[in-house]
C-alpha cells in the first residue's frame, strides 16, 4: 500500500530503485528536491547539495555506490555523493555557456 511520508508540498516524479541494494530507493521531485531511503521507503532523507528546479530521475552511477546522477527537466545531468560530502556538478549545462571550453 502507499503512504504519504513526505511533507504535503513535496511533489515526487519519479521513484528509482538501486540495483546494487534493494533496500535503497532514490526519488526526485520538483522544488529542488531528491530523497534518498536505505530502508525501502519507510525513512527518507533529502540529498543536499544538488541546485536544480525541476528533477527528473537519480540514477544510482554503477561505478560508484556514494555517487548519483539526476536528470532535469531542464536539461541538465547532475553527478554527485547522496551524503553530500562533495558538492555536487552540472555536467552538462556548463558545455553551453558562451566560451566554455572543457
Amino acid at each position: 500500500t502507499w503512504r504519504n511520508v513526505l511533507d504535503r508540498d513535496q511533489h515526487v516524479y519519479d521513484v528509482t530503485a538501486d540495483p546494487r541494494d534493494r533496500n535503497v530507493l532514490y526519488a526526485c521531485g520538483f522544488e529542488s528536491s531528491a530523497w534518498r531511503s536505505a530502508d525501502r521507503g519507510e525513512h527518507w532523507t533529502r540529498i543536499p547539495g544538488f541546485n536544480f528546479k525541476w528533477g527528473h530521475r537519480v540514477i544510482p552511477d554503477p561505478s560508484d555506490s556514494r555517487m548519483v546522477y539526476i536528470t532535469t527537466f531542464g536539461g541538465s545531468v547532475w553527478h554527485g555523493r547522496w551524503d553530500g560530502q562533495d558538492a555536487p556538478v552540472d555536467i552538462t549545462t556548463p558545455a553551453l555557456e558562451p566560451g566554455y571550453r572543457q
